[in-house]
């Protein structure tokens, strides 16, 4: 972790694995180089960090190496910043691939699983472990870490990164995305700036807004037992039916047609 600087410092001292794995969420493309993506999806009783690769380029024998290592690595280190590493934890790697040969059990920490052929690559924990304070918390360095971190993004050169800005403020926020005008006034500039920005690196403030609804949308479809009707409730939409016909023009799929594919 030391390695990434003053990100490396404010993921081990938060509060809790909730303000981290937001950190991990919020950050990853800084320091990946992009096309990694890190969620965190809330359930009754559990907390899952979904992983989704953006583009797709190294076979998926590689890519499943990567989905596994990535997500058994954070398990790790949430056990190591929650002083778990010795206890029994009731963890689940979930994978999209086929099993490709056995991982010994005995290697394995404590209560952790992996099982295949799931609907997304994610690792799910029991809600509880998520609010456990970490061993190495400290409020005061945390946010003086917190505080040269955004200096740091605001070094980086933002005709570039204004796009991974807006997906980052789109994808922490819950119910109906803002309009364009609100989140220009986040960001303290015009609407027309926000536009010519993202014009300039070949996006929109649409295409961004619709591409993570669509997201949410195929992960609720895949994991839950949710209605349709729920579903467009939770992202946003007035009825069942406007969600309907957005999600038709996005994959070609009603809704209910893609549900019964996966």
């Amino acid at each position: 972790m030391l390695r990434h600087g003053a990100l490396g410092y404010a993921f081990q001292s938060a509060k809790n694995l909730f303000e981290t794995s937001k950190l991990l969420s919020k950050y990853i493309d800084t320091r990946s180089g992009g096309g990694q993506r890190f969620e965190r999806i809330e359930s009754q009783d559990t907390i899952s960090i979904v992983f989704s690769l953006e583009r797709h380029e190294l076979g998926p024998d590689v890519e499943r190496f990567q989905c596994l290592t990535l997500l058994f690595n954070v398990e790790h280190l949430g056990r190591y910043l929650t002083g778990t590493l010795r206890e029994h934890v009731t963890n689940e790697i979930q994978l999209t691939s086929a099993a490709n040969g056995d991982i010994p059990s005995n290697i394995l920490p404590s209560g952790l699983t992996i099982t295949y052929d799931q609907p997304v690559n994610q690792l799910v924990c029991p809600k509880e472990y998520f609010y456990r304070p970490l061993v190495t918390t400290d409020q005061q360095v945390f946010n003086s870490a917190m505080e040269q971190v955004e200096k740091e993004m605001m070094l980086l050169d933002p005709v570039v990164d204004i796009a991974l800005i807006v997906r980052n403020k789109l994808r922490d926020h819950s119910g109906k995305l803002p309009p364009l005008q609100k989140m220009a006034d986040d960001l303290h500039l015009s609407a027309s700036s926000l536009k010519r920005k993202l014009k300039n690196v070949g996006a929109t403030y649409l295409q961004l807004r619709e591409s993570v609804q669509f997201h949410k949308a195929n992960y609720l479809l895949a994991t839950t037992q949710y209605s349709i009707e729920q579903i467009a409730d939770m992202l946003g939409y007035a009825d069942g039916s406007n969600f309907n016909k957005a999600f038709k023009h996005w994959s070609g799929l009603t809704p209910s047609e893609y549900r019964k594919r996966k």
